[in-house]
């Protein structure tokens, strides 16, 4: 059950009263955050459970790695559970509840009173400036568009040499300098490059609309280094952070490197969004730094790429690769 806070004044509704603190979610303008009744259905191809709007194509599309499937394969679903947190106040980004026409109403706070919101390529603008997430609101609000647990017949995840193998559970380096790099392929879209991310929205397939390049992207994974092996985490912008003994640092910058434990798997997380750099490691998060200027680069360069030096070995399980709202 997902609890929400209860808004005594928010938009259009005003709340009065209510004779039960839970219901059931309907309709799908709040997607994967809080879906009403949907199909769901697991993927032939990776095994990732999938949901999906109801009023969905005949042919049903995997998010995760774009596998097709028929509709009979999927099994209806109902919708969340919520229960009102009468006595929380809410804050940006939390899930709310309110009336509006008589109807119970559940979505999700950007602005605050007082303040002016206002949208412009796919951000959100506060008075006049542009709002820029934290990790944990960011966490909050991403969609994930590959997780590399549920690991197509053909990886997305590719290795430059032979100094990359696949293992059970992720990616192992020894040996000279090469790169995993991460080739993304857009479900419905099979002649996009596979250097671009886009807003499509795999919860609502039946919708038609102009899609957008997203830019605003990160890329969640479990880091383990032996000996003096260095990983360089590289995004499609030009921005990246180390890793290595001495620990993990955004390049460019003059902030102190978030410690790395010693023998231990490290969970990090890298990426760009709301025009900066943001880096996190097991669950601290260092200063963000502003990225560099987008450049049309001749030759198109992978979303996200690791590349690995030094001597001893690495190992990378659980990546993740995330992208914002595009709002």
């Amino acid at each position: 059950m997902t609890r929400v806070s209860w808004l005594l004044v928010l938009l259009a509704g005003v709340v009065t009263g209510c004779d039960t603190p839970t219901f059931r979610v309907h309709g799908p303008s709040m997607g994967l955050a809080l879906p009403g009744a949907h199909l769901q259905w697991p993927c032939p191809e990776c095994q990732r459970v999938t949901r999906c709007d109801p009023i969905a194509l005949a042919e049903l599309t995997c998010s995760n790695c774009g596998a097709h499937a028929a509709r009979d394969r999927a099994r209806q679903a109902p919708g969340t559970l919520v229960q009102l947190a009468t006595n929380t106040p809410p804050q940006r980004w939390d899930l709310v509840a309110f009336t509006h026409r008589h109807q119970w109403m559940v979505k999700r706070v950007v602005g605050m009173p007082g303040e002016e919101v206002e949208i412009a390529d796919g951000d959100v603008f506060i008075n006049g400036a542009r709002l820029v997430k934290e990790w944990a609101a960011f966490q909050r609000v991403c969609l994930t568009v590959h997780d590399d647990q549920f690991r197509p017949a053909s990886p997305r995840w590719v290795g430059t040499g032979p100094e990359w193998t696949v293992t059970s559970s992720g990616y192992r380096w020894q040996g000279a300098g090469a790169a995993l790099e991460y080739h993304h392929r857009e479900p419905g879209l099979p002649h996009a490059s596979p250097h671009q991310l886009f807003d499509s929205y795999g919860y609502n397939p039946g919708l038609s609309r102009e899609l957008h390049e997203v830019r605003d992207v990160a890329v969640r994974w479990e880091l383990k280094l032996e000996g003096d092996a260095r990983l360089e985490v590289k995004s499609a912008i030009g921005s990246s952070a180390t890793f290595d003994a001495s620990g993990a640092t955004l390049v460019g910058t003059q902030h102190p490197s978030l410690s790395l434990p010693p023998n231990q798997w490290w969970s990090c997380g890298f990426g760009t969004w709301d025009g900066y750099t943001h880096l996190e490691v097991n669950g601290t998060a260092a200063t963000a730094v502003p990225s560099p200027p987008p450049t049309t680069e001749a030759t198109p360069v992978p979303v996200f790429r690791f590349l690995a030096t030094g001597e001893g070995t690495l190992a990378l399980r659980v990546i993740r690769v995330e992208r914002d709202l595009y709002y």
